[in-house]
């Protein structure tokens, strides 16, 4: 099992774009938030440690992933959300998608950081 201290958080591809159509101000706070989420992560050791505020869970599907997908809160107040994937057995975490949510229920956005996690994990198979 690996520990949480060794995960390193690495960006999928495509990450770099959905931050640069955020504003540049939304886009930073999103960014430290990102690295700040990390840091709570490496130190805690179940997710239930975690600070409240990032509301952290993991996003259930009918048919589940061979990984592990989670929901953060990110700055500014909450108000954007980003999707980390944490392939099994890997001291890696994937930030796969990030958006601004806008309703009680986001599936479109969810099932796009799904879409991405899923070529992803090929990707990862592959390698």
């Amino acid at each position: 099992m690996t520990s949480r201290a060794s995960i390193v958080f690495r960006l999928e591809r495509r990450l770099d774009k959905v931050m640069r159509g955020f504003d540049v101000g939304v886009s930073a706070a999103i960014a430290r938030d990102m690295v700040t989420f990390q840091g709570h992560f490496q130190v805690s050791k179940i997710d239930d440690d975690l600070p409240e505020r990032y509301h952290f869970k993991p996003l259930t599907f009918k048919k589940k992933p061979p990984y592990r997908l989670c929901e953060v809160y990110l700055a500014p107040n909450g108000q954007y959300r980003g999707v980390v994937m944490f392939p099994p057995r890997r001291a890696e975490a994937w930030w796969v998608y990030a958006f601004k949510k806008q309703r009680p229920i986001d599936r479109p956005k969810i099932a796009i950081a799904r879409a991405r996690a899923d070529e992803l994990w090929d990707l990862l198979q592959r390698s």
